[in-house]
């Protein structure tokens, strides 16, 4: 059984996702045992008999000692990196956050310095093979038994929603006219947003509006019941949004419910068109038509509900990605 640390900068909802959820799924298996700390939580005598050390989104300064630590115990290092830290937008507070150099600095260390970076976008392999050849892409799972056992209780409403953060506010930018246009044409429709409600749609009729959920299991557990009859993931075509992890379709997938996407990058690479999604170019006509289209079509709703939550569960269920894990350890012990 393998022995491996992960060392976090501090656990974020990608942490649960990327790491605590796989690892202690394949500790159940007797794959593996594993332990999880903060940088400020490390101390030497936590590496004896460790067999890989994972280094999960670490940016801070901090966690060079943890990392020359590691590496003069001679023990493998995995970095995990789940979002183009180079790139993200500036007006942000986590863009300027990544911009001051002593951060880029470190990030460039722990990209280099590591045996193996493992990616969460395909899209992320041609920047940072630029400081590791030895970049590799794996998928991020959802675990299908947070909502398996629970009942779906019937929306009485035609429901289309949203669910994310509050920094997707700019990406409503092509689709708040199509969003204005079918309230009107279609006023019994209900429209249902989490973390993210931007200015021009709060004053729609029959609209609800939930605060961003923190808590993974919760979050996945509420989009459940809420039982949607479709769901949007609209999304800049910017170089940081390219590389992020096709989440919203893990998430929608999972909860069976028809969604229609930005036709990019990391939709454009997994959704299935007409099968396990719709793929929508970033204009408000297109927008406004899948969304018509999926209205009007029962059958369409309801097959890619269907099919969305059969790719979900062959390509993206815990089980399925949990083992590429052991593939990535045992890569980097027999190096």
């Amino acid at each position: 059984m393998l022995n491996i640390l992960c060392i976090v900068q501090t656990p974020v909802p990608s942490t649960e996702i990327s790491i605590i959820r796989p690892f202690t799924y394949l500790q159940n298996e007797k794959a593996i045992s594993w332990q999880l700390v903060k940088e400020n939580g490390f101390s030497a005598n936590m590496l004896q008999q460790v067999d890989v050390a994972v280094f999960h989104r670490n940016c801070h300064p901090n966690g060079l000692r943890v990392l020359n630590a590691v590496k003069t115990a001679r023990i493998p290092v995995i970095y995990e990196i789940d979002d183009n830290f180079f790139d993200l937008p500036e007006e942000l507070p986590i863009g300027q956050y990544m911009r001051n150099p002593y951060i880029m600095k470190t990030i460039e260390q722990f990209l280099q310095t590591a045996n193996v970076v493992k990616v969460g976008s395909p899209e992320l392999i041609p920047l940072i093979s630029k400081y590791n050849r030895k970049t590799l892409y794996q998928p991020y799972a959802v675990d299908l038994n947070i909502i398996d056992s629970l009942p779906k209780p019937k929306n009485p409403h035609f429901t289309i929603g949203y669910a994310g953060t509050i920094h997707h506010n700019q990406d409503f930018r092509f689709i708040i006219n199509p969003i204005q246009r079918l309230a009107k044409e279609y006023p019994h429709i209900h429209w249902d947003f989490i973390g993210c409600l931007p200015e021009g749609l709060k004053k729609l009729a029959n609209v609800n509006f939930t605060p961003f959920i923190p808590n993974y299991t919760a979050f996945l557990q509420d989009l459940y019941k809420r039982n949607w009859q479709i769901a949007l993931c609209p999304l800049l075509d910017l170089p940081h949004n390219r590389c992020k992890t096709d989440n919203k379709l893990r998430e929608y997938g999972a909860c069976q419910i028809a969604g229609v996407y930005s036709n990019i990058p990391p939709y454009s690479t997994n959704v299935q068109p007409d099968k396990t999604g719709i793929l929508a170019a970033n204009a408000e006509q297109e927008w406004y038509e899948a969304i018509k289209n999926l209205i009007h079509n029962d059958q369409l709703r309801s097959k890619i509900a269907v099919q969305a939550r059969q790719w979900v569960e062959t390509q993206r269920s815990l089980p399925v990605v949990a083992k590429e894990w052991i593939k990535l350890f045992e890569l980097v012990l027999t190096k």
